[in-house]
């Protein structure tokens, strides 16, 4: 082995990292290969061997990693390099929930401390990349909103903890990670699921959806002279707000920070114009959808309905039934 090799050996005292994620033990290992200039990362997983990826080893090399302990941003750091392929690898393991147990483990561990925004970035850029089922994507969403929920309603039993609650309240740092996985966890539906929708409406038998499954919207606002109108149909679990709706423009009071940021993208990138959508939209749920319409919460699925009167709120109860 080179002298560089063992060095960095040294470096990385302790070379195996150890994660207890809900029930599952998993170890990640950092080997480095003799007379190599890579690495590997494997993951032993219900005594199976996974490699993970290559990585070069002057990576290793940067301020940012000299620490005496590997944390588990690194992990997500080096494979930020590597192919699409590669990347998806340490999230999804095919049959298994390891990636999805590890990734939110990860990510709910950094909320509430500081200096860990970049991680947040770097979870991002790989869940963006990785090839999610839908299911996967709503077990991780739904898993951070609980505990990003957790986390801003924590309660304190002692003095100590309540001025150091009083801290984090006023820490723009910490305020700033929560909104920044918020938003992440809002948002990636678009980056994962638009194409998956695409596909899946080229093969159907007819252009876009048929009239049993196509909801009209209207409502007045107050003060506004025009009806909005909007439509929207559901494929899969996602809620398409279809090209042609008309779309309020200004923002209500109450309007999420998520909410005002998509609108915004999407008058950005012309998008919307004339208040009119260019583009179908998707979203997770029906209340996100109308908050994008409206600007604010007006109404429910049940405002929702059919040409023959039936409310989406009808139809996905009939949904449920089958």
């Amino acid at each position: 082995m080179g002298k560089q090799d063992v060095c960095l050996k040294e470096f990385f005292k302790i070379e195996r990292l150890h994660m207890m994620t809900n029930n599952l033990d998993t170890q990640v290992t950092i080997n480095l290969i003799e007379n190599s200039p890579n690495g590997i990362i494997e993951c032993n997983y219900n005594h199976q061997l996974y490699q993970l990826c290559k990585f070069p080893i002057e990576s290793l090399q940067s301020s940012y990693f000299r620490s005496n302990k590997f944390k588990l941003k690194s992990i997500f750091y080096l494979l930020l390099g590597q192919d699409k392929e590669t990347s998806s690898k340490i999230l999804f393991m095919g049959h298994n929930n390891f990636g999805q147990e590890y990734l939110v483990k990860s990510i709910t561990d950094m909320i509430g401390k500081n200096k860990q925004y970049e991680f947040v970035e770097a979870v991002a850029v790989i869940m963006s990349q990785a090839n999610l089922t839908q299911d996967e994507f709503n077990y991780i969403k739904q898993s951070l909103v609980r505990k990003i929920r957790e986390t801003k309603r924590y309660k304190l039993k002692t003095k100590y903890q309540a001025d150091r609650l009083k801290q984090l309240s006023v820490n723009p740092e910490l305020d700033r990670i929560v909104d920044t996985i918020s938003l992440t966890a809002g948002t990636l539906g678009m980056k994962l699921f638009v194409p998956k929708v695409q596909q899946e409406w080229k093969s159907m038998e007819v252009e876009g959806p048929n009239k049993e499954n196509l909801f009209y919207y209207r409502r007045k606002p107050r003060g506004h002279s025009e009806v909005i109108e909007a439509y929207c149909t559901k494929i899969l679990d996602l809620y398409i707000l279809l090209e042609g709706s008309k779309i309020y423009s200004k923002n209500g009071a109450t309007l999420s920070k998520e909410a005002k940021i998509e609108r915004a993208r999407y008058k950005n990138n012309n998008w919307i114009k004339d208040d009119i959508l260019q583009k179908n939209a998707a979203f997770d749920s029906i209340s996100a959808l109308i908050k994008f319409v409206m600007g604010k919460s007006s109404g429910s699925a049940a405002d929702w309905v059919t040409e023959q009167g039936m409310t989406l709120q009808e139809f996905e109860a009939l949904e449920r039934s089958m």
